[in-house]
């Protein structure tokens, strides 16, 4: 279902080991990406470049490393596709900070 949805156009994105869902779809193939830690060494067996960044926006895929990037990775997507003075309003009123750096193709 994943491999058909990105092939259709959408956007699919991946936090922590859920990102391993998207490499074994061949959605990660030859693309870099997000992983956590104790993943990344798989990861790289499905061909995907890993990098050590909290968010990387390939373009049509976008991994978060860990779990508590998620909430990273969200107001990432809202920036993406809202902008940054929606999804800074959103950070405000969630009470958070973003931290990390977000890698872009």
């Amino acid at each position: 279902m994943i491999r058909e949805l990105h092939a259709a156009g959408t956007v699919v994105a991946g936090v922590c080991t859920g990102g391993m869902l998207l490499a074994e779809a061949g959605i990660l193939k030859q693309k870099r990406a997000a992983m956590h830690y104790l993943a990344k060494d798989e990861l790289k067996r499905y061909d995907a470049d890993v990098l050590v960044y909290r968010i990387v926006d390939h373009g049509d895929v976008i991994t978060a490393r860990g779990v508590t990037s998620g909430v990273d990775l969200a107001l990432w997507i809202i920036e993406r596709f809202a902008g940054a003075s929606i999804a800074a309003a959103v950070e405000h009123r969630m009470e958070y900070e973003r931290r990390g750096v977000v890698w872009r193709a």
